[in-house]
């Protein structure tokens, strides 16, 4: 039979698991117009984003890869949009978890080995702008429900300082289902305070999701994270949910029941999105964060090489699916190389946010081949690039270095998948193993010898990562670390007092721009005025005072910055309506207040004003304190007032900074 040239081209795009007839009937090509002109990503509205990320999950788990363990509601969602055939991850947790957060590859942040381990005195970076504080300056609002497993040594790292409204669930890896546990430390927080509800944690995260799907339904857009522990070690499930799988034995049975949890998990989650009206507004998608650990034995990764912890396919290359009614093409398929990485430029495309990151991204936006099945070309994606390990993946074609010691020690929360290699020295000869994965998707056939330049030039861009790569972060446990009774349990903020260093600064300005104090160290002295909201009348007369008064501030060489819970578009307002000839921050989830020690309430606030012939209406969730500060240009604080006048703040600052600089 001659197919027509669209097809033809499909059909080559098609990976050998049993789908080349799913595809010779692809829905791109039956997409309807309707559907076609949403999917651009240009419509009026923007969609809520729910993002799913299972622990563990093998490939061969999941009902579209023909699993023994049903996944009907997983099933349903997949089948109801777009499957992503060759979505790649990394090869264990936090990796994955800071590449979609940031758009960046882990090894520029030196989480490219091992996972944060509750010990660690790091985590993602500072630096860095999450996924969540990019969508935060589009005005979403943002929640994580599950495991954050991005740091927790300092109350810098956690969640509500990153860039999410809402915290609920655990910082580490491994923890126990039901005693919510690791290493005798308790870990289960809302809003990164300990919170001490009882329950099994998969049911505990589908509870408190289906509660935020409510709560924010009709009013703001949201992006709600959904990272399950389900379902990592330890293997705990209440036994209604093992029923099912008494053909099961050990612990794969334990595996399938907590499996089968968290796919009633997610239907939930799915019900609660259908039931508020919100299902063609809604986007979901759904990824593990790398393959299944032991394959063959507790997982499965179908026809794939290897599992979790290695850079072969059966632990990079994961279950996933992008399903948004009425705009994604139902019961389509995927082939086109994606990475974690591109969520961050994705999404916030998609949400009309500013997709630019303090740092250089590695991602790229690829909702033209999930909405369209646009090629993406002969595209590169970095698996992984630790110091004498990794693998690279450009087209068809994928090089793998020194296969088995990417494997040796890799968690530290179970054993290594099988393929491993612990005994390879570091000083050893860089192993080189190239497959054409269109034709050898397990991984089988070695071609490094007979396609040598191949395997040189993939070895030649792979180096080059590796060259760039910050130096991998994870250390031994101490002799002497003991577990806290709570981990991640900081003592409530004092308020900074004067002669202290002043917290770091990092925020969206009233431009949709990231700010950052650092960048004034040595230059310039700073006021920061936190004030409660934009368009009020006592912050209106507070910021005029500072409007009128700016060329004397500039004359001493000082910058003034104020700070509230108002996003930037209320920001823009604000300035727009009264001229403000300064910067204003956006502290929408109090994250600036709270390091300053300046108390805060989260409440929904509406102001409804007119200023001049124009009419303003605008809604807040976050209401500080008005306190002031001033800080030197060493990073010191030497000015603090809690007992503002908003009319006399501005020449009250004026005039200590006058008598400091007079000899």
């Amino acid at each position: 039979m001659s197919l027509p040239p669209v097809l033809r081209l499909v059909a080559r795009l098609t990976v050998s698991f049993g789908l080349l007839a799913l595809l010779l009937t692809s829905p791109y090509c039956l997409q309807t117009a309707s559907a076609a002109s949403n999917a651009d990503g240009d419509s009026p509205t923007v969609p809520n984003i729910v993002l799913i990320v299972a622990d563990d999950l093998g490939w061969g788990d999941v009902g579209w890869h023909q699993s023994e363990i049903p996944t009907p509601n997983l099933d349903r969602l997949a089948k109801s949009g777009v499957i992503l055939e060759n979505f790649y991850v990394q090869p264990v947790c936090s990796p994955t978890r800071a590449a979609l957060m940031t758009g960046r590859y882990p090894m520029r942040h030196g989480l490219q080995v091992g996972v944060v381990r509750p010990w660690a005195q790091h985590g993602l970076p500072l630096e860095e702008q999450t996924i969540a504080q990019g969508l935060q300056s589009a005005g979403y609002q943002t929640a994580i429900v599950g495991k954050w497993h991005l740091g927790h040594f300092q109350p810098e790292y956690l969640p509500t300082r990153r860039g999410f409204h809402h915290q609920y669930g655990h910082y580490n890896g491994a923890i126990d289902y039901n005693t919510h546990e690791r290493d005798g430390g308790f870990d289960w927080h809302r809003d990164d305070a300990v919170d001490r509800e009882e329950g099994y944690s998969t049911e505990l995260i589908a509870k408190e999701s289906v509660r935020i799907v409510e709560a924010y339904a009709g009013k703001k857009p949201y992006f709600l994270y959904v990272p399950f522990n389900a379902v990592h070690t330890p293997l705990q499930v209440p036994a209604k949910y093992l029923e099912p799988f008494d053909h099961l034995q050990g612990n794969r049975r334990q595996y399938a029941g907590m499996l089968h949890a968290m796919d009633q998990a997610i239907g939930k989650i799915a019900e609660a999105v259908e039931r508020t009206g919100a299902k063609e507004n809604t986007l979901i998608l759904f990824s593990s964060d790398n393959g299944g650990p032991s394959p063959g034995k507790v997982t499965s990764n179908g026809p794939l090489r290897a599992g979790k912890g290695t850079v072969y396919d059966g632990g990079v290359r994961v279950a996933a699916f992008a399903t948004w009614p009425g705009t994604l093409p139902a019961g389509a398929v995927c082939n086109e190389p994606m990475h974690a990485v591109d969520l961050y430029p994705t999404l916030l495309r998609l949400a009309k946010a500013s997709v630019t990151q303090r740092l250089p991204l590695d991602g790229r936006d690829i909702w033209g081949a999930i909405s369209k099945n646009e090629s993406l070309g002969n595209r590169e994606i970095l698996i992984n690039a630790a110091p004498t390990s990794g693998a690279i993946r450009v087209g068809d074609w994928k090089l793998v270095v020194n296969g088995g010691k990417a494997n040796a020690g890799f968690d530290g929360e179970e054993s290594p998948s099988s393929d491993s290699n612990p005994n390879s020295k570091k000083d050893d000869p860089d192993r080189l193993e190239l497959f054409r994965l269109n034709t050898d998707p397990s991984e089988k056939e070695n071609l490094a010898s007979a396609e040598g330049k191949k395997a040189s030039e993939l070895y030649g861009r792979w180096k080059a990562y590796r060259d760039q790569a910050v130096a991998p972060k994870t250390k031994p446990k101490p002799a002497s670390f003991q577990s806290p009774a709570i981990w991640g349990d900081f003592p409530a903020p004092q308020g900074v007092q004067v002669g202290a260093r002043a917290p770091r600064i990092q925020a969206m300005d009233d431009a949709g721009k990231p700010w950052d104090s650092s960048r004034l160290l040595g230059k310039k002295d700073l006021v920061v005025y936190f004030y409660p909201g934009d368009l009020t009348g006592g912050c209106t007369k507070q910021a005029c005072s500072y409007r009128d008064r700016m060329k004397d501030f500039q004359s001493e060489g000082i910058e003034v910055v104020g700070v509230s819970g108002d996003s930037v578009s209320n920001h823009q307002a604000f300035k727009e309506a009264h001229s403000l000839n300064f910067t204003l921050l956006a502290d929408t989830d109090g994250a600036i207040a709270k390091a300053f020690g300046v108390p805060f309430t989260k409440e929904e606030k509406k102001v409804n004003t007119k200023v001049g012939d124009k009419s303003y209406s605008i809604v807040r969730e976050v209401t500080s304190k008005r306190w002031t500060f001033v800080i030197d240009r060493e990073g010191k604080v030497i000015y603090k007032n809690e007992a503002v006048v908003a009319t006399d703040d501005s020449q009250a600052v004026l005039e200590v900074l006058r008598k400091r600089s007079k000899p």
